[in-house]
């Protein structure tokens, strides 16, 4: 049973184009070590190992190593440009749930960061201002999500209502956006659910 663990790790590696050195990077073990389990000669790192696929998989990201915006390989102008981005789409998003939603923007919407500070007269951030203070560029990509989040729950919760109204319309943006085998499959995915 070990062995195929073993060769599956291999093989694992192998497929992402890993060096056992950048395997052992990953894991944030020496070379040796990644180099003595694939021998067999040694389980020690066998913890180290679950831990990182436990990792990958709870974060959803499939080994994408850009886990928050801080990750990301871009100067921190650059990442707040990503995250005024991710907040149109946020705001696309939410349209779509209602189509009034954010009807009351000013210049500045759906969001501006200057400094240390969010400028956004449609994102609350907890505070209910326009001008947010954040301590890091992370911190502000959780608001964008706590906040996307909280918009949408009522709406995903009161299910006739999403059946009837939200439902078709996310359907028909779907359509708009995406090729045809996609809204084929996102299709045949709904009706397999039901």
């Amino acid at each position: 049973m070990m062995d195929k663990i073993i060769n599956k790790l291999i093989e694992f590696r192998e497929e992402k184009n890993w060096s056992q050195k950048e395997f052992a990077d990953k894991l944030g073990l020496p070379v040796e070590d990644v180099v003595k389990f694939e021998k067999g000669q040694s389980l020690k790192v066998l913890e180290k190992i679950v831990d990182f696929f436990i990792k990958a998989h709870t974060k959803d990201n499939y080994f994408n190593e850009w886990y928050t915006i801080n990750d990301l390989p871009f100067t921190e102008e650059q990442k707040a440009i990503i995250l005024e981005w991710f907040a149109m789409k946020i705001k696309e998003i939410l349209r779509i749930f209602d189509p009034e939603w954010g009807d009351h923007c000013k210049s500045y919407d759906p969001l501006v960061i200057a400094d240390s500070v969010a400028h956004s007269y449609l994102f609350d951030f907890k505070d209910v201002g326009r001008h947010h203070s954040f301590k890091s560029l992370t911190q502000l990509e959780r608001w964008l999500v706590e906040e996307a989040v909280k918009e949408m729950l009522p709406y995903v919760l009161d299910r006739e209502w999403w059946n009837n109204e939200i439902k078709p319309r996310l359907l028909e943006w779907v359509k708009g956006n995406f090729p045809h085998d996609t809204v084929e499959w996102i299709l045949s995915y709904d009706e397999r659910r039901q």
